[in-house]
């Protein structure tokens, strides 16, 4: 995300003005404004700063801004970084999803919201009875 996007982003889920956002991430109102105007780059500190403001991974932007700035060869490894932290969130995510589905098949937890294709959430389904030795 550039800086125009998320000082869009940030309006929106705090609904901060933007000499408000300006002032929490250490810049001044007109300093910003310029900024978002493509005039210039934030630092790293302040992306980061703006990026949790905007409730957004802040690695996720770093290696945006950084690929804007690359040339070919540099683009390319940070798209890899890229790719690489999406897989990183995607298998976490899957993780801790697939561990909270053997905790609620144990009794130790309430079900997670069911998938749409997912219909073995449901306690007493045929499926998921307990087994207990």
């Amino acid at each position: 995300m550039n800086v125009d996007e998320l000082i869009k982003t940030t309006k929106a889920r705090t609904g901060l003005s933007q000499a408000k956002i300006a002032k929490k991430i250490g810049i001044s109102a007109p300093s910003l404004s310029e900024l978002k105007n493509g005039k210039g780059e934030l630092s790293d500190e302040t992306y980061i700063k703006l990026a949790e403001l905007a409730g957004v991974d802040p690695a996720e932007v770093l290696i945006e801004k950084h690929a804007r700035k690359a040339g070919p060869a540099a683009a390319a490894v940070w798209e890899k970084a890229k790719r690489g932290l999406e897989a990183l969130k995607g298998g976490v995510s899957k993780i801790a999803h697939n561990v909270h589905y053997v905790k609620y098949f144990m009794g130790v937890t309430t079900p997670w919201p069911p998938l749409p294709w997912d219909d073995i959430h449901t306690p007493g389904h045929p499926r998921i009875q307990p087994t207990y030795v």
